[in-house]
């Protein structure tokens, strides 16, 4: 930002500060014009409208056709003098509402209870579960403004706030928010050097330029965090260093921190924080930094009591949370235990994601964390959970059983097509390729990996929430299970005290599994995702004849005759890590010989075998193809959104169109703040030098014309977005309202990927950035196109969706739809 913009801003803030704040007062409301639901296809005549431009302010009474052709009304309210409006049209639907400016200049909107709001055509991420943690920078035009608001509880609670100033009454550039720390607790007589996390705001139309949060401990220890550039009126999470000198903590630590600009005297914002000391003996918080987006995260532990005299290290019972339940109110439902920790992870959010997607990673950093920090005996790992952790229990134990030797859900849901969540209404190819992008979410599909683990199932028979026969469900799935205790709890509802979680029976059950299951010689695994679930023991299957389908791969090998014997199901490649022997291996797969490989080969090689599938016949290779699908990267779209990703956003297109490809990405990293506690990188296009960021994912914000970074990552990809058609191998798609979602392998190393969030035009860009793909259940495969007629007519809408095939090639793929 230039000296003359930072003046001129000053100035028209000064000026906007100095009137009072204007209110939302009058509205419309409108009850649900389409069908939603958890979906990767939904239908909105509304949204259909904003996203093209054409949502006339309007009157009591204006009609609204929805696209089962019943008609809605819009209907004139008022909020309350609190800023509440309360609506059963509200269960879905939207309220229209224009603030008269005076002046142009910068607000903080502050609302509760919507998924999305419009302002003045531009999304801002929003707040469904009224936690009240996303104050959002905002710019108000002289005059009137539009604000749409996507409701779906009943309520929505909205005001502005003027942004705030320095002592003097400056407005100021950026500062922290003051809402939505993560803080880690500190023990007692332990020193400290740990992370937390603060959202710092840009409340200008510009990019931050740089700055630093200075973190000043107790005794004026300091740490300098660089603050990453924040995009134009949005937030970011910042990662930062606490650490004190002190010998010794002996309470709760204040630490003064203060954000700075190198070419500015005064900081741009100061504020403290209280980081509280508990017992070496207490329910703690742990933070770390995720992998996903760098991030900080926190966990839940409740430490293991100590036994006087043993030399035994403990285990880990990984505790899952339900919805709304924070990790450290978690893990302090357990008593402490005398052979275990208690660690309860976050789900990245009390809601999060089901367990599922970040969620489940989430889950598994945790585990691998706790493990280093708490120096546990990795043989005994026990998962448990309550409600939505009772279906993250099953879903974790289904793909990664190998990791625990005993499960127990509480009051646990099966699936989201068991228990209400999941909606595709279609069964046109299109739609059945998108559920089978879904495949995963489906628990009892893996039901055959949990033989070899322990079970005990515990529900309340009175529960109201989740319906008992959803255990019933899993119970009859695994009836022939050898080894799985079932207790309903007679006239227990869905939470009866601590008990539902630290019910004794169900510890004990744990406690008498006291290691994991060797699979040293009989290996049985079964999955529809090898970039889920891919190994298990010393098999790997790597890649899948039809994707998402259920693969299954069972291998027995005989140190006494030095055979491997392997029988499979859509399974395309596999790799046996073997171990050096006296004798050769001599590999049989489905019944035939494939190979022989002397032991002493295999160590040279460290163990790893290659077996391609071609046709009807195995046969060794000399290893991965670097730029097929393999499990660490083989496809799906939301797969993208990890490894440390970075969102580039287009600046090459027209204003509208550059404005859509950032309206997006700021929208995109504001959602994933909001459900994940995410921080993705956010930079422009013109700044993006890929050698800066060796081995992270990108999303590519734009398409081929309107963003330089396709060129740099894609200029080989068989599907190029442009402006007014999508062009593939063998046809084009024309049209300047589509929208699409692709991920694709950057090519210049083995392991990253590419995802574009694209359109063929603004409108085409703004659908794409309306599909819910940070909502768990909702999956899309490797392709989707669709067009804004979908928000009209549904499925039908879909041009093209399906997957690559394993050479990341259009021809060898599976695809359907109009197109």
């Amino acid at each position: 930002m230039n000296l003359i913009s930072i003046l001129l801003f000053g100035l028209l803030a000064s000026c906007f500060q100095a009137e009072n704040s204007p209110q939302f007062l009058d509205a419309h409301v409108i009850s649900n014009v389409g069908e939603r639901g958890r979906a990767p296809i939904h239908t909105d005549a509304v949204e259909l409208a904003i996203i093209k431009g054409e949502l006339s302010p309007p009157e009591d009474g204006t009609v609204v056709v929805a696209p089962n052709g019943e008609k809605r009304k819009w209907t004139a309210v008022r909020f309350d003098d609190q800023g509440t409006l309360e609506s059963s049209e509200l269960n879905g639907g939207y309220v229209h509402a224009i603030i008269n400016a005076p002046i142009a200049g910068p607000k903080i909107l502050r609302a509760k209870g919507h998924s999305i709001a419009y302002v003045n055509g531009s999304p801002k991420a929003g707040d469904p579960y009224n936690t009240g943690t996303m104050p959002l920078p905002v710019m108000l035009n002289k005059g009137p403004n539009e604000f749409v608001f996507r409701v779906g509880r009943g309520r929505l609670q909205a005001r502005l706030d003027d942004i705030p100033t320095t002592d003097d009454a400056t407005p100021r550039l950026q500062g922290f928010t003051g809402a939505d720390d993560t803080l880690p607790d500190v023990i007692i007589d332990v020193p400290i050097d740990v992370l937390a996390s603060v959202v710092v705001a840009n409340y200008t139309n510009e990019w931050t330029g740089p700055t630093t949060i200075i973190a000043t401990g107790p005794n004026g220890e300091e740490t300098a965090n660089a603050v990453p550039r924040i995009a134009p009126l949005s937030v970011r999470k910042v990662p930062i260093q606490l650490i004190t000198k002190a010998p010794k903590v002996i309470g709760n630590l204040e630490f003064k921190i203060a954000l700075v600009d190198p070419y500015k005297e005064d900081p741009l914002d100061e504020r403290t924080l209280v980081v509280s000391a508990v017992d070496p003996t207490a329910t703690r918080k742990v933070t770390f930094r995720s992998d996903i987006d760098h991030s900080v995260q926190f966990y839940g532990v409740t430490p293991a009591k100590k036994v006087s005299g043993s030399t035994s290290r403990p285990g880990i019972i990984l505790s899952l949370h339900g919805a709304g339940v924070d990790a450290k109110r978690q893990a302090a439902c357990y008593q402490p235990k005398d052979f275990a920790h208690v660690v309860a992870p976050t789900n990245r959010r009390p809601y999060g994601f089901d367990w599922e997607d970040w969620g489940r990673l989430d889950a598994l950093e945790t585990l691998t964390h706790a493990q280093n920090e708490l120096a546990t005996d990795p043989q005994k790992q026990w998962l448990t959970g309550h409600s939505m952790g009772g279906h993250g229990t099953w879903q974790l134990g289904a793909h990664h059983s190998d990791l625990f030797s005993a499960i127990a859900p509480s009051a646990g849901w099966t699936s989201f097509s068991s228990y209400g969540g999941s909606r595709i209404t279609s069964d046109t190819p299109a739609a059945i390729l998108l559920a089978a992008a879904a495949a995963p979410s489906e628990t009892t599909l893996f039901i055959d990996n949990l033989k070899d683990t322990g079970v005990y199932v515990l529900h309340g028979d009175a529960d109201d929430n989740v319906p008992v026969t959803e255990a019933r469900i899993m119970r009859d799935a695994l009836s022939n299970h050898p080894d799985m205790v079932y207790y309903e709890r007679e006239g227990a509802g869905h939470w009866w005290g601590n008990e539902c979680v630290d019910w004794p029976p169900l510890i004990e059950f744990l406690k008498k599994h006291e290691s994991l299951n060797s699979y040293s010689d009989l290996v049985s695994l079964t999955t529809s995702d090898p970039g889920i679930n891919g190994r298990r023991g010393w098999i790997e299957l790597t890649n899948q004849i039809n994707p998402l389908e259920i693969s299954k791969v069972n291998g027995l090998r005989n140190y006494d005759t030095g055979r491997v014997d392997l029988s499979t199901e859509n399974v395309s490649s596999l790799r046996l890590f073997l171990e050096d022997t006296n004798i050769p291996w001599a590999i049989y797969a489905d019944g035939e010989f494939v190979s022989e490989r002397p032991g002493r080969q295999i160590a040279i090689q460290r163990g790893a075998i290659t077996l391609e599938r071609r046709g009807d016949r195995w046969r060794e290779t000399n290893g991965f193809t670097p730029h097929h699908k393999q499990p660490n990267r083989g496809g799906r779209f939301k797969t993208a959104f990890k490894n440390d990703m970075v969102f580039v956003i287009g600046t090459t297109g027209t204003p509208e169109e550059n404005k859509a490809n950032l309206d997006i990405a700021t929208f995109d990293a504001e959602t994933f703040l909001y459900r994940g506690n995410g921080s993705p990188e956010c930079v422009l296009d013109s700044d993006f030098d890929l050698r800066q960021y060796p081995l992270r994912n990108i999303i590519l914000y734009g398409n081929a014309e309107t963003n330089s970074a396709w060129d740099i990552l894609l200029k080989d990809s068989p599907v190029t977005v442009r402006r007014g058609k999508i062009v593939l191998e063998d046809r084009e798609i024309l049209g300047n309202d589509l929208a699409t979602l692709m991920i694709r392998p950057i090519t210049k190393n083995s392991t990253a990927s590419v995802a574009t969030v694209s359109g063929t035009g603004p409108v085409g860009m703004r659908l794409a950035g309306e599909l819910p793909y940070f909502v768990s259940g909702v999956h899309y495969p490797d392709l989707t196109i669709i067009g804004s007629d979908a928000l009209m007519n549904g499925y039908s809408g879909i041009r093209t969706t399906g997957f690559f095939g394993n050479d990341w090639k259009l021809k060898s793929g599976t695809f359907a739809g109009s197109e």
